[in-house]
């Protein structure tokens, strides 16, 4: 996770339930059409903290709407995975608002059936960038659109930095590398860091 952490969801407050409803966190993190697990059952991402299966029953789509946070979004970053053998892919939509509902970043993440696999975790990291008081919002976009309780997405992890938040830079190589020289060298610095720039 890039950045300093400012927030991380509060799932570890729900009860574990393997029905499918509608819950809110000690905090206000809303969960419509989802079911929560211990860590233990799956470990989905490596926060060891509760995941939220949300639906994709195109009747009831499961979605988590986060509480009003402060601070603006840097960075925002969560952990998602199939923990039941659905043979379906994923596909979900998350987006950042302000506290009038406008959407100030939206993106699909969307994955083949032959690039998931059951209980293996996948991770997800945007760059958000947006001042201001906002919620987080993800919804199941149930990529099969099944009547029955299919296309289960399991998300956990939900990990936010502050906007203005600098963010971790990885370290500068030197070309040539360090050593003794008789004569006049040219040296250039590089980083991995997309977007870095080095003074």
């Amino acid at each position: 996770f890039v950045g300093f952490s400012q927030g991380t969801d509060d799932f570890n407050s729900l009860q574990t339930s393997t029905s499918y409803q509608t819950v809110t966190s000690s905090d206000g993190w809303y969960c419509v059409n989802a079911a929560v697990n211990a860590a233990s059952t799956y470990t989905i991402g490596t926060c060891d903290r509760k995941y939220v299966v949300i639906n994709g029953k195109t009747t009831a789509v499961g979605s988590i709407t986060s509480p009003d946070l402060t601070g603006g979004c840097g960075t925002l970053s969560l952990s998602y995975g199939n923990v039941f053998a659905e043979n379906n892919g994923v596909s979900f939509k998350i987006q950042v608002k302000n506290l009038t509902d406008e959407v100030l970043y939206e993106t699909i993440v969307t994955k083949a059936n032959s690039e998931v696999t059951k209980g293996e975790t996948y991770n997800f990291t945007a760059d958000v960038n947006q001042a201001g008081d906002f919620k987080i919002y993800i919804q199941n976009l149930s990529p099969s659109h099944n009547t029955g309780n299919k296309d289960r997405l399991a998300i956990s992890c939900i990990e936010w930095t502050a906007y203005g938040t600098p963010a971790a830079v990885a370290a500068p190589t030197f070309t040539p590398a360090a050593g003794m020289f008789y004569a006049a060298q040219e040296v250039t610095l590089a980083t991995t860091t997309v977007g870095a720039t080095i003074y």
